[in-house]
């Protein structure tokens, strides 16, 4: 069985993407005039990120918890988080639904909701009613809110986002940034993102993009980022930098269409928890969308409700793999080949893993064994030679090397040996 683990980092995944696309963020304040002042920490600020499926809910309560505290902090975690998914997928009904039950003040003899405290969820069933049309709902529960201190911070992000709607820019970037420009909350990724839209707005493209850039760093894979690297083209426009603002435009468009499908995936998950296809599906729109980390998430959720699921060892080794870990690839390929032996492409991918990890021996076994099959002149396994002529460059056999790269840029394989 394979091990299933919940990837939370997902600015290591695509960090060598942002950094080609749009160059690193200073830690920049939002200045009118251009300069690049560092951001200058202002004490403790609360420790807190995006709210999203998998960590809404990720706070840790103090002190030793009993086996009821546990499960009472696990059922809002979870009440979090599924409020968080749907409001992604754009089910707003179904946030104010459920939601507002959770985050309902204490009247009379009726309790408070099970999350009124909660300035994350009453920040999300607020977007919800605005996004209804509801406004005047939307910010008089945002004004009554009681909130932990410690979650406080969501309830002043969405009162800026809701004066940036209004267009009441000013207001919105006080409540980001302190009257000397530096960020209030730089530790929040859409603190960055809504800091920028609003310096866009107000037509101060230098500094917005050291904001957009900041956000993109800290969440690469957020929706908004296609909105960020839209503006980010805009800014590039202006800088009269045209191959940049090609192809950031190119990249948002790219990005545009591949969360289309991760949201159509999505929601045909949770229509279809009990089929296997849509699953792997958004495990293949993920690994489209270049976001290795949650390609994992989706294609461990599907392996461990359908672990018969061949075709899912495969990609599931490819995110494994394109995050760095090897040997969670190397048992995610082996896994695919119990339930299929002739399953080329977990075999060529485990092979090429092994030469990496130096096992050229093992490495060989399953390169000698692609060799004896149909795929030996396929192009599309080009990539077995290239593995054959590593093992023989790294091993000291220069002339059997030479002859398997030959034959990788005879089946059109172009890597350098």
């Amino acid at each position: 069985m394979i091990e299933r683990t919940k990837r939370g980092r997902r600015a290591i995944a695509g960090a060598w993407l942002i950094t080609v696309l749009v160059g690193a963020a200073p830690q920049a304040a939002a200045q009118d005039d251009g300069d690049d002042a560092p951001i200058q920490e202002r004490g403790e600020e609360p420790d807190a990120d995006e709210v999203t499926q998998e960590d809404a809910g990720a706070d840790a309560a103090d002190g030793e918890p009993t086996e009821a505290t546990d499960d009472a902090s696990r059922a809002r975690a979870n009440a979090l988080a599924d409020l968080a998914t749907m409001l992604e997928l754009g089910l707003v009904t179904e946030v104010l639904e459920r939601g507002l039950p959770l985050v309902a003040r204490a009247e009379g003899d009726a309790p408070a909701g099970e999350l009124a405290d909660d300035g994350r969820a009453v920040a999300l069933v607020a977007r919800a009613l605005f996004q209804a049309g509801r406004e005047d709902e939307a910010t008089t529960l945002l004004t009554g809110a009681v909130v932990d201190p410690a979650t406080g911070t969501w309830v002043e992000l969405e009162w800026a986002r809701i004066e940036l709607l209004r267009d009441e820019l000013d207001a919105a970037l006080g409540r980001l940034v302190y009257e000397d420009g530096t960020l209030r909350l730089p530790q929040v990724p859409h603190a960055w993102m809504l800091t920028g839209r609003t310096l866009f707005r107000r037509g101060n493209l230098t500094a917005s993009a050291r904001f957009l850039r900041g956000f993109l760093e800290r969440a690469p894979f957020h929706p908004d980022s296609v909105s960020a690297l839209h503006m980010l083209s805009v800014e590039a426009v202006q800088r009269r930098d045209v191959e940049a603002a090609e192809t950031l435009r190119a990249e948002s468009e790219r990005r545009r269409r591949a969360f289309e499908v991760v949201r159509a995936r999505s929601l045909q998950v949770r229509a279809n928890p009990d089929d296997a296809l849509p699953r792997y599906g958004l495990g293949l729109a993920y690994l489209e969308l270049g976001d290795a980390a949650s390609a994992a998430d989706a294609l461990a959720e599907l392996l461990a409700r359908f672990p018969e699921f061949q075709r899912g060892y495969f990609q599931y080794g490819e995110a494994l793999r394109l995050l760095g870990d090897r040997d969670g690839a190397l048992a995610a390929y082996g896994a695919g080949l119990e339930r299929d032996a002739d399953d080329h492409k977990c075999r060529l991918n485990r092979g090429l893993v092994l030469v990496e990890l130096g096992r050229f021996d093992d490495a060989l076994a399953d390169f000698d064994a692609l060799l004896a099959s149909e795929v030996a002149d396929d192009p599309q396994f080009a990539g077995l030679y290239l593995g054959l002529t590593r093992v023989y460059d790294l091993t000291g056999e220069i002339d059997a090397g030479t002859q398997a790269y030959a034959k990788y840029r005879e089946l059109g394989g172009t890597e350098s040996r």
